[in-house]
């Protein structure tokens, strides 16, 4: 590997990577996704599944059952087939209920291998995996439910969060690669990483389309976005240094365009949770903004960068000031921020007005 890929996997590994939001940590398990909401609008209306999927049109589900009109998590329980609930079915449901996640999956495993047109035998199964953290089965069972009914919510929400978790484990494979200096594993890594989130990504992207209310979704897709930028970001910066314009400009454009991608569905969660603590989601938007501003100063922009490190100020000192006074990360990320606005206003940037 040349010494330009290096500096580019160095480069990668250091700057605006300790995003709030993007540790395991972060992500919402799916036991999560059935809590109450008070103010949740109506879902979009979607055609019904052709008849050879479906004779009926599918109706959205909460498993804890009861609920609020006009919340897509609430509604009346329906099988891929139009069937009711068989006793084993309401058993596993139990089961997951009370978090009996290995004990729920074998019993949905019979249930999907007796009823194979059974969407929601599949989405249960899924959710069992992925409760257990067995991605990639979690994955293949909620592909096997978007398959039969391609507006499975539920299904289609688990797999862009299980992505989301797969995505991040081989990053983390990434980090140990570079550590030990491996740089061809490691692009493996991260290509393998990228290509996780940006499937992550197009598929909560199709949860904003069915339900643009869900902010679980839109901060997952937030995440993807931002998983999905490393890759774009990585390749443009080691063009760059190779003298490569025209190829690094446009892993540049496409970087920007996701990272965009990412703020905006970030602060779609930031406007429903406000007081939201941790500040996952500020910090998101805080650390995309740094990456913005980083790579816009990798390529001679340094006006427009301060810019964007200043609207990066402006969120981090938000997070101290509104939520968290004491919040180490944000601390040190304002901090950095802060130190990066003089390195290059001294390098003869000018001073950006204020994006409070």
């Amino acid at each position: 590997m040349t010494r330009s890929s290096r500096i580019g996997f160095c480069i990668l590994a250091a700057v605006g990577l300790a995003l709030g939001g993007c540790t395991p940590k972060a992500w919402p398990g799916v036991r999560s996704f059935y809590k109450d909401s008070q103010d949740e609008p109506a879902p979009k209306k979607t055609k019904k599944p052709a008849a050879a999927e479906s004779g009926e049109a599918k109706k959205w589900w909460n498993p804890f059952g009861g609920g609020k009109k006009g919340d897509p998590s609430r509604s009346e329980p329906s099988s891929g087939a139009s069937e009711p609930m068989s006793g084993d079915f309401a058993q596993g449901v139990r089961l997951v209920k009370s978090h009996q996640f290995a004990e729920a999956k074998t019993v949905f495993q019979s249930v999907s291998e007796q009823n194979p047109k059974s969407d929601e035998a599949c989405r249960w199964l899924g959710d069992c995996h992925y409760n257990l953290m067995e991605l990639q089965p979690a994955i293949d069972a909620y592909a096997r439910a978007t398959e039969i009914n391609p507006n499975n919510y539920f299904a289609l929400r688990g797999r862009g969060f299980a992505l989301l978790y797969l995505g991040h484990d081989v990053w983390r494979a990434y980090e140990e690669a570079c550590g030990r200096k491996e740089y061809e594993a490691a692009q493996g890594h991260l290509t393998q990483a990228h290509e996780n989130y940006k499937l992550g990504l197009e598929v909560l992207q199709k949860c904003m389309q069915l339900y643009p209310g869900d902010d679980e979704a839109s901060y997952g897709r937030a995440m993807a976005a931002e998983g999905a930028s490393r890759l774009l970001y990585s390749n443009a910066v080691t063009l760059q240094k190779k003298s490569k314009k025209t190829e690094a400009e446009a892993w540049a454009d496409n970087c920007m365009q996701i990272v965009d991608e990412g703020i905006k569905a970030a602060e779609v969660r930031i406007q429903k949770r406000p007081d939201e603590n941790p500040p996952g989601p500020r910090a998101l938007v805080g650390g995309l903004f740094l990456r913005r501003a980083v790579l816009l100063k990798e390529f001679g922009q340094t006006d427009q960068a301060l810019v964007d490190l200043d609207k990066a100020i402006t969120m981090h000192k938000a997070i101290l000031a509104e939520v968290d006074r004491n919040n180490v990360k944000a601390q040190g990320q304002f901090k950095q921020c802060e130190e990066l606005k003089a390195k290059w206003q001294s390098e003869g940037g000018a001073a950006p007005k204020s994006a409070e």
